[in-house]
């Protein structure tokens, strides 16, 4: 079987993440694995060093009109038997290529309707999903939205694997035994939540001098989350730290991870920290119900400051509770093992 995945870029988001997971993986149990993309990024150095055969995609910018030819080449040049597509991008001109080309393909939903405003794009990929030959989502809430357009098309549910990494040799500790961490890891961008996330930080390190703040991730709102830190002279409690190759590492050190989105698919920064045992803050919303309940997290309001804040002490100031609940989330992770998502992929395109 010859399967050709098409992914905009190998950034830090969480579809990128789990491409650079199960393409090694399809590729080691003898499925002969392609991935065409437009763009470099962090998530690129695990494909490379698999059997996977990558190719780029040149264009001069997103809305080069060359992508859809280019991609129609490719496809034409590997005969792949399948293609799967990943991110709106490839979802729309991936799509179209497959249709032109006759190729069977499936589209991955990573995401849930509220993450779907109105827009010709939305629109066309709405159209080329009834034309698919599958729907594979991440999550329940994105099942509910293809089922809420009343497509024809099959859909499928397969999680997010997860890999569980022993702590890094060599990186640094959490700090001093006297520090408590907390951990944000994600794109920071309004959906996140990220500046109440701020907000409510602000006024628990201002509440307990032993607590710092490590925020991993890239976006749009750096530049503002920077600028908040310096104006409440906080620089030296609360790090913005950028992108990190070793998030397990920082995993294994917090003594909590935080995670208030708006919406979210099949969170995979939140899956990482259950599985590393990590005391886990989430919003309440239908995306982290979905995976757990009270026994395993603390659930807070994501629209509420000080339901956030009391989360988070409450979390921080009650460790062995905090940690029995992460040991439940641990548990409750099992079925998240890539071995297990691997199969479900392979019988689904062995029914296509």
């Amino acid at each position: 079987m010859k399967i050709l995945h098409l992914i905009p870029s190998f950034g830090s988001g969480g579809a990128e993440r789990q491409l650079s997971i199960i393409a090694p993986a399809l590729a080691e149990s003898g499925i002969e694995c392609h991935i065409g993309y437009c763009y470099e990024g962090q998530n690129l150095e695990r494909i490379s060093k698999s059997s996977v055969i990558t190719h780029r995609i040149f264009l001069h910018n997103n809305h080069d009109p060359r992508l859809l030819f280019n991609i129609i080449r490719l496809i034409r040049t590997i005969k792949p038997d399948l293609v799967q597509t990943w991110m709106l991008q490839m979802d729309v001109m991936g799509g179209l290529a497959a249709l032109l080309t006759q190729t069977p393909f499936i589209l991955s939903e990573r995401s849930s309707a509220s993450c779907y405003p109105d827009g010709w794009k939305f629109f066309l990929r709405k159209q080329l999903g009834q034309r698919a030959s599958a729907i594979v989502a991440n999550s329940q809430g994105g099942l509910d939205y293809w089922r809420s357009l009343k497509v024809s098309t099959p859909l499928y549910l397969i999680r997010n694997a997860i890999i569980s990494v022993p702590p890094s040799a060599g990186l640094p500790n959490n700090s001093t035994h006297q520090e408590r961490l907390i951990l944000f890891a994600g794109r920071l961008s309004p959906e996140k939540n990220v500046m109440l996330l701020l907000s409510a930080l602000t006024e628990v390190v201002r509440n307990d001098s032993s607590v710092v703040v490590k925020l991993f991730g890239e976006g749009p709102l750096e530049s503002q989350l920077e600028a908040k830190i310096r104006a409440q002279n906080l620089s030296e409690r609360i790090f913005l730290e950028g992108y990190t190759d070793n998030l397990s590492h920082w995993l294994n050190q917090a003594d909590v991870c935080v995670s208030i989105s708006d919406y979210e698919g099949n969170p995979n920064v939140v899956l990482e920290a259950a599985v590393q045992g990590c005391p886990l803050v989430l919003s309440d919303i239908p995306a982290h119900r979905e995976i757990f309940d009270e026994s395993s997290v603390q659930f807070v309001q994501h629209d509420s400051l000080l339901n956030i804040i009391n989360g988070i002490l409450q979390t921080l100031n009650n460790p062995l509770l905090s940690k029995q609940k992460a040991l439940k989330a641990r548990e409750i992770l099992n079925k998240y093992e890539p071995e297990k998502i691997l199969e479900q992929y392979i019988n689904l395109y062995n029914k296509i």
